[in-house]
């Protein structure tokens, strides 16, 4: 990491929030009001290229004044300045979840980084490389010269990690330790935010891979459990982009890693959507079905898993209870309030998904419906009995989330919370795609559309859209 001195005056906190700083001390008032570490007035230290193994890497030094440290204590400082940077660029308030955040969001992971920093390298190359990529985000915007620096020391940083994840895995006992699935995860990350969408696609095909491969008894408490049912949400959303059944939906999967822990409301809700594949998939068996009398069979099938996830939703949402009002901006009003806490920002997310869920739902069954009317013969015998599914407009649900999701890349949300809310997201902007004239916008989708202009937060959420055009 290259120090820039002389650039503010202000703690190292405000300098790197990029937020004005009353200069008090010990501790400013700004950091103290956010509820954040002051990290005082010195200057950052420069980042010397030694590896965890002792191995001499060059450095790229500017003429700033550089401060040298005893190799172990340099190691500590800049590890430890790493961790810091990590946690809080990308968390909700710049510390790790609360247990009650935790549990509806996607990123109580994270604290296993902490636990397992010291145990597995290539833990601490990917963090080295996300902290070098947010740094260089950060620095670049100010225009700050040592930018491409930052770039090229978090690449080199996540090529190290990479490497150690190779050996980790040919390493039967490292490749059954929670660290290599921590790893995956930053590595995913840093893909998603610097890198190109297939590459955090393989890293979630290669975490699903590790939890194939120790089977669902490894996940049934501590950190690994935490692992697995936010690394089961990536998986699930995934299974959803491309149509197909998720490998973790069996019965196995579904039970033995809550034999310990029970099934917390996201949880619950990631069972729903775990099944929405079989709607999908059902609606394109009927779509390409040439034969009327296969067509209203599997018509039928279709109408029985939208009765399914209809019901699902239902009984989900009964349980969640009002907390489901609180960002719904047709009960809230406008503008929804603002979150006041960790736990908040993590129910914007939750209500988002399963308003997406809603969304697909209600948008599936009305083509559906609209195709079988088109599709077969009027007063044929071969218009089978369906079930009675309560039918919604879907734009209702994509209007809810254009007007919640803008809260997730908000300043105070973090950078992976912000990712989470890509998916629910993506789904709304499609639905407006395929539902507005050409060349006008709704208020809600440009809601969304202006998420774009946002400094960083842009450049990964249109990679991320691009990608699913």
């Amino acid at each position: 990491m290259v120090g820039v001195p002389g650039r503010s005056k202000g703690c190292v906190t405000c300098r790197r929030r990029k937020k004005g700083c009353d200069k008090t001390e010990p501790a400013c008032q700004q950091c103290t009001r956010s509820g954040l570490k002051c990290e005082g007035y010195g200057r950052e230290l420069v980042w010397v290229n030694n590896t965890p193994n002792g191995e001499n890497g060059k450095a790229h030094h500017s003429n700033d004044t550089r401060v040298a440290l005893h190799d172990s204590l340099a190691r500590s400082a800049r590890e430890e300045l790493f961790f810091g940077l990590l946690i809080s660029m990308s968390l909700p308030y710049g510390h790790l979840l609360s247990p009650k955040a935790s549990a509806i969001s996607t990123n109580g992971w994270v604290a296993a980084v902490d636990e397992y920093y010291n145990r597995e390298p290539a833990i601490r190359y990917a963090a080295l490389a996300m902290s070098a990529g947010f740094m260089s985000v950060e620095d670049k915007k100010n225009q700050v010269a040592q930018h491409s620096q930052l770039t090229l020391q978090g690449l080199q940083a996540y090529n190290r990690a990479i490497h150690e994840m190779v050996k980790g895995l040919k390493d039967e006992r490292r490749s059954k330790n929670d660290g290599v699935l921590v790893a995956a995860r930053i590595l995913q990350s840093y893909e998603l935010f610097f890198g190109r969408a297939p590459d955090w696609r393989a890293h979630i095909e290669g975490q699903l891979a590790l939890f194939m491969a120790r089977g669902p008894a490894s996940f049934t408490s501590g950190q690994a459990h935490q692992l697995y049912v936010d690394g089961r949400v990536l998986v699930v959303m995934l299974s959803i982009g491309r149509r197909t059944k998720s490998p973790l939906n069996t019965p196995e999967w579904r039970t033995v890693p809550w034999r310990i822990v029970p099934k917390s409301i996201k949880d619950k809700l990631m069972d729903v959507m775990e099944d929405i594949p079989y709607m999908l998939v059902s609606y394109d068996n009927l779509c390409a079905c040439q034969d009327p009398d296969r067509m209203s069979e599997l018509y039928q099938i279709l109408m029985l898993n939208c009765q399914h996830i209809s019901n699902s939703l239902d009984a989900w949402e009964r349980e969640i209870g009002a907390d489901l009002d609180r960002f719904d901006y047709t009960v809230a009003g406008t503008p929804v309030p603002t979150p006041q806490d960790d736990t908040e920002i993590s129910l914007v997310y939750l209500s988002s998904v399963y308003w997406g869920a809603r969304l697909m739902l209600y948008s599936t069954l009305g083509m559906a419906m609209k195709y079988a009317a088109e599709a077969m013969s009027p007063g044929s015998d071969s218009v089978p009995e369906v079930p009675q599914i309560r039918m919604l407009n879907p734009g209702i649900f994509a209007r809810k989330i254009a007007h919640a999701v803008p809260l997730l890349y908000g300043p105070a949300a973090g950078a992976m919370q912000g990712a989470s809310g890509l998916f629910p997201m993506a789904l709304a902007l499609r639905y407006f795609a395929t539902t507005e004239p050409p060349g006008q916008r709704s208020v809600e989708s440009q809601m969304v559309y202006d998420l774009y202009a946002k400094p960083f937060v842009g450049s990964f959420v249109g990679r991320f859209l691009n990608d699913l055009q």
